[in-house]
């Protein structure tokens, strides 16, 4: 009777838990859209640390972008979801250094991986009228 009951809590706790993780999730922003991608940035997680934004990107494929990532690279493409990637943008000089990338699948498995090893404050310039141009005035103040 007892573990009965001990399973019984144990599903109404995970039921409850995931309901309320999804209170706690990502606010994923719109900030810009072509014929490769859908680009989102998480306005809820951006921290400034010693002057810098750190914001997390995500980045969702066209079908045409993963068509062609399978052409280019192969097969561990076909199901690509989307991309994340942690970026240090400096909102006085307008620089930028990608910190972190990693490209999942629709299972939500890693396709590939990257950690940037360079430390320091971002060290290349954003191009005008470029993707991230759009997101240095999304999340820079003005």
């Amino acid at each position: 009777m007892r573990t009965k009951y001990g399973v019984i809590l144990a599903v109404i706790g995970y039921i409850v838990f995931f309901f309320c993780m999804e209170g706690w999730g990502a606010d994923w922003k719109l900030y810009h859209v072509d014929e490769e991608y859908r680009c989102y940035y998480d306005g809820e997680t951006i921290r400034k640390v010693l002057g810098i934004l750190r914001v997390w990107e995500k980045w969702i494929p066209s079908q045409k972008m993963v068509d062609e990532q399978v052409k280019k690279i192969g097969a561990e493409y076909q199901d690509w979801a989307f991309n994340l990637s942690l970026t240090a943008i400096d909102c006085t000089e307008g620089k930028y250094r990608l910190l972190s990338y990693t490209s999942y699948d629709k299972s939500g498995k890693t396709i590939i991986r990257f950690e940037n090893s360079e430390s320091g404050t971002p060290g290349r310039f954003i191009a005008p009228e470029t993707v991230g141009e759009t997101l240095l005035k999304a999340v820079c103040p003005k």
